[in-house]
């Protein structure tokens, strides 16, 4: 038996917790994130920053967007001046869902209205959409419609607020995201904020309404629903739910689910409400996760496309495959985001690591699909899963040598075996060391991989729990917290920065 001195930072989560989230989301592990729109078109931020922020960093001149914006595109090109730019003319959403289930994913979630305000469906509370502008088409449609058949799950994220709608409303985000509330209720209409006195100019595509909720908000997540039947509702910001009505949305969405996905449907915590599962973003592996929750963060450091990020602020193939063992050792699914441009095209870095995470998955995905979090581990390279079956997985990150010592609290069984997840299945030899599990590797071992390897050992006794670093490992990938300071400690309070907040997204 193997023993480790090391605390577990993360509390005992009997398997039972998960039992009432669908089988398949829990089961995914792996999800896309899709944010593309009009951001797409100028996609700048400094590195760090999130791009698809753009039209608000450029309205305050204390941020880098403003002189970029003024510098590149000059005062008379406001953001709406963009639409026409965003075209999609070289998008294939086949090729799209091809990637994705390249990746190794089993859901995607896109993007159909962000905080700018544009709709990526005919939405009929706006023509500030993609049918009436841009595009010329329906691509929440069209992506749905490319989906079918191919077994992946769909999902539609629904920004809640839009910063430049003028339509009335009251401060509806109030005391929420420490500054965020701020930001959605400081600006009552759109401006140009490179002429003097901030000159009102139009919000494309708007059509009056009297209330923002009942004119906007409501209406659209409800045409979502009936129109495309998501199997996921991924909502953003959040807001007063009694004004947005957000347990009605959630119940509509749930009834629409159970007529359309009676394998279960699921809706993330951002609508105001708790909902099913948590979304911690950018954020290392939840320490003490209360529930089950969705990591997600960028192949970057910004959500959409950020013309201005280059080769080393992308994750190395390793760091995105760790960033999914440590997320999945520890209980969680990975929402794992793309930035398209706005041309429709994916960046060849992205798709490049998405390849390389789906060939990992490929030899390796056993330790990931449909597990469970393993053994502790006092390891900074070395996680744990559980299979159905009771297999524990030991995902080791460092480079295979002779022999792998096994950290995790481990009993082994009369008819226990230990194998090379990829090998060719004989049995490798096994000694107990130290207290330690030591199992010898076959020489070829490195061959079978060239990122994290795994050892399966059946037929062995472990506790079920969440894999655990020690509390000097480094994260697998750098986080990003999210923010809005413009560095100016004189800046008003929408320009401050946001407090770490687990439910903020770009």
């Amino acid at each position: 038996m193997a023993k480790v001195d090391a605390a577990p930072r993360v509390a005992e989560r009997p398997i039972q917790e998960v039992d009432d989230l669908p089988s398949w989301f829990t089961d995914a592990k792996l999800g896309i994130f899709i944010h593309w729109g009009v951001y797409s078109v100028p996609a700048w931020a400094p590195v760090g920053s999130y791009a698809e922020w753009y039209w608000l960093f450029s309205s305050l001149p204390i941020f880098p967007q403003h002189q970029y914006h003024r510098d590149t595109y000059g005062p008379d090109v406001v953001y709406d001046d963009f639409i026409p730019q965003f075209t999609a003319e070289r998008w294939d959403p086949v090729d799209w869902i091809d990637l994705i289930e390249a990746s190794g994913a089993k859901y995607w979630v896109l993007t159909t209205k962000h905080h700018d305000g544009f709709a990526l469906w005919p939405s009929s509370s706006t023509d500030r959409n993609s049918v009436e502008l841009g595009p010329g088409r329906d691509l929440v449609g069209d992506l749905m419609a490319a989906n079918e058949g191919s077994g992946l799950k769909a999902g539609l994220y629904y920004s809640i607020p839009e910063w430049f709608n003028p339509a009335p409303r009251p401060e509806a985000f109030s005391d929420m995201y420490d500054g965020v509330n701020n930001i959605f209720e400081s600006f009552p209409y759109p401006s140009n904020p490179f002429e003097p006195g901030n000159p009102r100019v139009p919000y494309t595509g708007y059509r009056p309404i009297s209330d923002y909720a009942t004119g906007q908000v409501i209406p659209d997540i409800t045409e979502l629903v009936d129109r495309y039947h998501p199997s996921i509702l991924w909502c953003d910001i959040g807001g007063d739910p009694t004004y947005f009505q957000s347990q009605r949305l959630i119940d509509h969405f749930k009834d629409d689910g159970a007529l359309t996905h009676p394998e279960g449907v699921v809706v993330n915590n951002r609508c105001g409400l708790p909902g099913d599962y948590d979304t911690p973003e950018y954020q290392p592996t939840p320490a003490s996760p209360p529930r089950y929750f969705e990591a997600t963060r960028g192949l970057g450091r910004s959500f959409g496309y950020n013309r201005n990020e280059q080769l080393g602020d992308y994750l190395t193939d390793d760091q995105v495959i760790a960033t999914l063992i440590d997320t999945v050792s520890a209980g969680g699914n990975l929402l794992l985001d793309i930035g398209p441009k706005a041309d429709g095209t994916i960046p060849q870095i992205m798709s490049d690591r998405l390849l390389a995470l789906g060939a990992w998955l490929d030899t390796n995905g056993d330790a990931i699909y449909g597990t469970r979090p393993g053994p502790a581990t006092g390891s900074c390279t070395q996680r744990s899963t559980i299979s159905r079956d009771g297999t524990v997985n030991i995902i080791e990150r460092d480079r295979p040598g002779d022999e792998l010592r096994i950290d995790p609290d481990i009993t082994l069984g009369n008819d226990s075996q230990a194998t090379l997840l990829g090998g060719d299945g004989t049995p490798l030899p096994t000694r107990i060391e130290d207290g330690h599990l030591v199992v010898t590797l076959p020489a070829d071992a490195g061959a079978v991989t060239e990122h994290a390897y795994v050892v399966q050992i059946t037929n062995s006794t472990a506790t079920l729990r969440p894999g655990t670093t020690t509390p000097d490992c480094e994260p697998a990938a750098p986080p990003v917290t999210p923010t809005t300071d413009s560095g100016d400690p004189t800046a008003p309070t929408a320009a401050r920065p946001i407090a770490a907040n687990p439910t903020f997204t770009g």
